[in-house]
């Protein structure tokens, strides 16, 4: 009987590394294709190794343990593969979700193996980026161009589309707040970028929670101005943008909410700006830093050339269309806000992750776990409720 049973162990154990396409006899020769790649990688992949074969002696806990133990072993490259390729990042986050719902769930062995190969090959991939834009200044500075651009479109677009609307509404005094929220956002940005070195060096977990933190209460100060604000305080409305009698002093919620807007969804996007574009500049020799500053020149141009021509066309539009408008777009971005914050705790550990079927867009803020996915949905029903309550309070 025990002859049996160790038979069929040894035979789950072939089928298993078969099914992984990790036979056994390779993993020496895989060891050694790994000495070139950063000690993070190969720590990763040995941990993820390890679970699967903890797995498969049925040791549950043993192998949790080692997906956490990889996933933490990943955090001092989290920021670099980022700042190299976003989608990259995403996907690897994805599939090890998908791995650790595998073994939270006790599904077959040679599914967690499969997840763990996806995994390997995921990071096959991120070490010869990571390999590729050391290498090259052109590819330092395509990353310096994309990351302000990936990053900073959704600023842009939020203070734009203020502007443009207190522009319209021929309040000037209202520009006050809006223009002090985004200068103290920059100014906070400059001190974080001499600050940064603690973010960087402590592997992305407080890069992490910073931002997660900071996106929640961004995507909560855009709701609060498109739904919380009372119709006559709100930013939105035209002809109540100044109390009557304040002699061109903006009412006070107004100018707060205003202000806040401006200063968490700038500074939102500059921390995670700021933190990428280290990593590069850390990791770059001379020639790479000046292509690094030359990718930063041109995606400030280029958002700027952005904000310009949204406040100058939206002249065009009725005000009645610009006001439904921003509106729609601000509630779209803070929706878009809700699913990064939710999955950054949940990389931080601090929120759990339940991974779900769903398609995966990071650009649209939605990442497959049941929390973040539940999150975005109830911020849509509770929208829509609030606006069906101010249409028929209106009729």
């Amino acid at each position: 009987m025990n002859l049996r049973g160790a038979f069929l162990r040894w035979l789950r154990l072939l089928l298993v590394a078969a099914g992984a396409g990790l036979p056994r006899a390779d993993f020496a020769a895989q060891g050694e294709q790994q000495i070139a790649r950063p000690a993070e990688i190969v720590l990763a992949r040995t941990l993820l190794r390890e679970a699967v074969w903890a797995y498969v002696r049925h040791d549950v806990a043993l192998a949790r343990n080692q997906v956490g133990a990889a996933r933490e072993a990943l955090r001092p490259l989290a920021a670099r593969v980022e700042a190299s390729d976003a989608g990259l990042r995403h996907e690897i986050r994805r599939e090890l979700r998908a791995l650790a719902a595998a073994i939270d769930t006790h599904q077959r062995a040679g599914t967690v193996a499969a997840h763990a190969t996806r995994v390997e090959r995921l990071l096959d991939r991120a070490a010869e980026r990571l390999e590729r834009d050391a290498r090259t200044a052109a590819a330092l500075y395509v990353s310096a161009l994309l990351v302000p651009l990936r990053e900073g479109i959704g600023a842009v677009l939020v203070l734009a589309a203020l502007a443009a609307m207190v522009r319209r509404s021929g309040q000037a005094a209202a520009m006050d707040p809006l223009h002090a929220g985004w200068m103290a956002a920059v100014l906070l940005t400059l001190a974080t970028w001499f600050a940064a070195g603690p973010f960087v060096e402590s592997g992305g977990a407080d890069w992490e929670v910073t931002e997660g933190v900071t996106t929640l209460l961004a995507a909560a100060m855009l709701l609060y101005v498109v739904f919380g604000l009372p119709r006559r305080s709100s930013p939105l409305a035209r002809e109540t943008l100044l109390p009557d009698g304040s002699n061109g002093a903006v009412e006070r919620r107004t100018a707060w909410a205003l202000a806040g807007v401006a200063f968490l969804a700038l500074y939102r996007e500059l921390f995670e700006i700021v933190i990428l574009l280290q990593v590069l500049w850390a990791h770059a020799s001379a020639s790479g830093r000046s292509a690094i500053a030359g990718g930063v020149a041109s995606a400030a141009v280029l958002l700027a050339a952005l904000a310009w021509a949204i406040v100058r066309f939206s002249g065009a539009l009725p005000f009645a269309r610009l006001q439904a408008a921003t509106s729609v777009l601000l509630a779209a971005i803070a929706l878009v806000f809700v699913g990064h914050g939710i999955s950054e705790l949940q990389d931080a550990q601090l929120l759990p992750a339940s991974a779900v079927r769903f398609a995966m867009l990071p650009a649209l803020g939605l990442h497959p776990t049941a929390q973040g996915l539940a999150a975005q949905g109830l911020v849509a029903g509770l929208g829509l409720a609030v606006l069906l309550h101010h249409r028929r309070r209106r009729h």
